[in-house]
């Protein structure tokens, strides 16, 4: 292996080869790898080569990595390119992504554009997401927008949605919403799940609410349940509740089953 530095701690270049001094493919996919930095020493550019020398397409889907970075040295912008040095479209269907973070550090907002530069509809469905957060791992914010950065609705059939949790990290309530940021049901047959759990983080009753906010009957017949679950585990008992909480027949005919 060849290294060339820029500094001490920064390898712009590397190169591999086999005993015959002939370059070699690593299990990575490529021969030899050349850097960029800017003044921070933060790595600007990636470009990997095939043994022939040649800029080559790495699994990730591009052969050359451009990034640029904020004062904290968090990414803020990358950008693909192929084996002939142009923007290239990765199979997510994207060429290229900016980022902005909330005062915690965390991903607040993240929009995506095509080869030419322009926001483009990746394939999730959205060309732009904004995020809040409660914490790190829990997300209490989503919504989407379009290539025009209007709100979008996913296949999923909302724009956005909240989620609210416990001191447990579980997810107590979940709503989702419309364009008009208004609430909207989803296919499952309400616009707000509300959920609560037990000690080993069980789902031990759901409720459902509707576009107004209030309890709304599902097609199966019923506006709640409530679960018990055995020493294994197993959903030993589930009972259904109408619009007042009360017991009432789910679609099938029973209130109970055990």
């Amino acid at each position: 292996m060849d290294k060339v530095y820029l500094g001490k701690n920064l390898v712009s270049h590397e190169a591999y080869f086999d005993t015959e001094n002939r370059f070699v493919l690593l299990p990575g996919g490529y021969a030899g790898i050349s850097r960029a930095f800017d003044a921070e020493g933060n790595t600007t550019q990636t470009s990997w080569y095939g043994a022939d020398g040649k800029l080559l397409l790495q699994k990730p889907g591009y052969a050359v990595l451009n990034q640029s970075f904020d004062a904290e040295r968090r990414v803020i912008a990358e950008s693909y390119l192929g084996e002939d040095g142009q923007p290239i479209l990765l199979a997510a269907g994207y060429a290229g992504l900016t980022r902005a973070y909330d005062a915690e550090g965390n991903i607040a907002r993240e929009a995506y554009v095509d080869t030419g530069n322009k926001p483009v509809l990746i394939d999730k469905g959205y060309a732009a997401i904004e995020k809040e957060y409660l914490s790190k791992s829990q997300v209490t914010y989503e919504a989407y927008f379009g290539t025009d950065m209007q709100p979008i609705l996913l296949t999923g059939g909302y724009a956005s949605l909240r989620r609210g949790f416990d001191e447990a990290g579980n997810v107590t309530q979940t709503s989702w919403y419309g364009t008009d940021g208004q609430l909207l049901l989803q296919q499952a047959g309400y616009a707000v799940l509300n959920r609560t759990y037990d000690a080993e983080k069980r789902v031990v009753s759901e409720s459902y609410l509707g576009e107004d906010g209030q309890p709304i009957l599902l097609a199966a017949g019923y506006a709640g349940l409530t679960r018990a679950y055995d020493a294994e585990g197993n959903i030993a008992k589930e009972a259904y509740s109408g619009l007042d909480g009360r017991p009432t027949l789910n679609a099938k005919g029973f209130h109970i089953i055990e």
